[in-house]
């Protein structure tokens, strides 16, 4: 803007801005001076993240979406943050394991209105939007839609208070943490991996469930009427649906798991990679499969962390979305 159109909020605004980044600049340098392991790790995300944004940037531009920087830049903060949020939170149930369960509520509410809100404003496709009227559309009211968004937040913030304490594993600090030695020269990792291919193992067969029968698309359904994937539509599920996806998959399997070979940390960074992962999967900038084939198209790929592609021809769940809102119906599919 030119100089005749300069206020005083103007410069009070780039002096904040400014102020602000030399702030993140001085505490990203001091932390990373005392915390070097998480330090690398952070910044490995950060830098995967942008990359994954950009590119996402580039197909939808190719498309003719265009979007302005300014919200392109807000929504893959608060988004990134949002994924950070979704993976460290058993950590910090770890470090404050006497957290009162109303206190967690509370704040997991005000992350997923944060969310939403960033769905809502800053999304560069409108996700919340399209969400919200593709639900409307098939059939659930504005307070259903409401009170199943704010279960789908809080139950499993509290569910996983609660697992943490009673498996015990509190007292871990993740900054203080000498994660590269102890990863290297002890059996977690493979535990690790043993871990989540027992969930697989366990995820897979509910998730097939819930697509292929009646029951199980009527459950599901509300959760896939978010064809547009974004953080809010992570939390989007029927408390039945969320139940049996998650509650009968990732606690079983950490629960024999940590009973199998005991470690602790094993067993908690397990619980931070599945649910951050679940995060990235539901996130619009990073557009992982999950997002685009699965939500978008849902053609198979009901795994959760390996491709595996398979017909769509008896997917129940798209027969009973409203024709409009959602997929093609099985009959019409070429595969």
């Amino acid at each position: 803007f030119s100089s005749r159109t300069r206020t005083p909020c103007h410069y009070c605004s780039a002096n904040m801005a400014l102020a602000t980044l030399v702030w993140i600049r001085d505490t990203a340098v001091d932390t990373a001076k005392k915390y070097p392991t998480v330090s690398v790790g952070c910044a490995s995300f950060v830098g995967f993240y942008v990359y994954r944004t950009y590119k996402t940037a580039q197909e939808q531009r190719k498309q003719g979406l265009q979007v302005s920087l300014t919200k392109r830049f807000a929504n893959s903060t608060i988004s990134c943050f949002g994924v950070a949020a979704f993976a460290l939170h058993p950590f910090v149930f770890s470090l404050y394991p006497e957290t009162k369960p109303l206190h967690v509520a509370v704040i997991s509410s005000a992350l997923g209105l944060s969310w939403c809100l960033n769905d809502y404003f800053f999304s560069p496709i409108d996700a919340l939007r399209h969400n919200v009227s593709c639900l409307r559309a098939n059939g659930f009211s504005m307070p259903k839609i409401v009170t199943y968004t704010l279960l789908g937040v809080v139950a499993p913030y509290v569910c996983d208070l609660f697992f943490v304490r009673a498996l015990d594993l509190t007292g871990y600090d993740l900054l203080k943490y000498d994660g590269v030695k102890h990863l290297l020269l002890s059996a977690t990792i493979p535990r690790i991996v043993m871990n989540l291919v027992v969930d697989e193992i366990l995820f897979y067969p509910a998730h097939v469930w819930l697509h292929r029968s009646k029951i199980g698309a009527v459950l599901h359904q509300f959760h896939h009427c978010c064809y547009t994937c974004s953080l809010s539509s992570g939390i989007m599920f029927n408390p039945l649906d969320e139940a049996i996806e998650f509650a009968l998959s990732i606690y079983p399997t950490l629960i024999l798991t940590q009973w199998w070979h005991g470690d602790k940390v094993a067993t908690l960074l397990s619980l931070a990679i599945m649910a951050g992962w679940y995060g990235a999967n539901h996130d619009e900038n990073l557009r992982l499969s999950h997002s685009k084939k699965h939500h978008g198209y849902c053609l198979g790929y009901y795994t959760a962390y390996v491709e595996k592609k398979e017909s769509a021809k008896n997917d129940e769940v798209r027969d009973i979305m409203v024709k409009g809102y959602g997929y093609r119906k099985s009959k019409d599919l070429k595969l």
